[in-house]
């Protein structure tokens, strides 16, 4: 019983994605240009988060780097805006065309990216795991990927964590990566 209501809960949250997305008047079709940040306003982000990527650069990801070492495995940092601070790990994980949303810049919020891990945690204050074929927009149907909030000590909004790993991982897996990420992330 109780699986069966989280399985309801999360088609809901995949469902009321989709219709937040036909809300901003985005169609399946669309296909969103990413931000490109020139060097300035990417060394002003990059100042901006430079405590949230210190930390996660030398207290989360040596944990990372034999996973992601014998993975196809790429984490993504993101502010509480959606947009991409910085991208760790095989950059290869997609097509060519996508390679864009994975920098620094790039903003995942559902209004201009669909329904998509980063994004829809923003719009449901909650973690997110999306499959490919329960993102809004076809262009990342190629994906699947975890998203959730981080929070720092005095429980402000700092950003989310995205670990983002091909579909040849079962989900249970996936997850437990992204837990692992956003636990340790949390106690530094």
């Amino acid at each position: 019983m109780k699986r069966q209501q989280e399985r309801a809960e999360y088609r809901s949250i995949i469902a009321d994605s989709w219709n937040r997305c036909i809300g901003y008047g985005l169609h399946h079709d669309y296909e969103p240009e990413p931000a490109n940040l020139d060097d300035r306003a990417r060394e002003t982000l990059e100042k901006d988060y430079e405590a949230l990527l210190s930390t996660t650069e030398t207290e989360v990801l040596p944990y990372y780097n034999n996973i992601m070492s014998n993975s196809r495995c790429l984490i993504l940092l993101a502010d509480s805006h959606a947009q991409v601070l910085k991208g760790w790990g095989d950059k290869r994980i997609t097509e060519s065309h996508l390679r864009p949303w994975f920098s620094a810049g790039a903003s995942w919020h559902e209004r201009y990216a669909g329904t998509n891990a980063i994004g829809t945690s923003i719009a449901t204050r909650s973690p997110v795991q999306v499959q490919r074929n329960e993102h809004f927009l076809k262009l990342n149907r190629s994906i699947i990927s975890s998203a959730a909030p981080i929070f720092d000590t005095d429980r402000t909004w700092w950003g989310f964590s995205v670990p983002s790993v091909m579909p040849t991982y079962r989900r249970r897996i996936r997850w437990g990566w992204f837990v692992f990420f956003r636990n340790r992330l949390k106690t530094v």
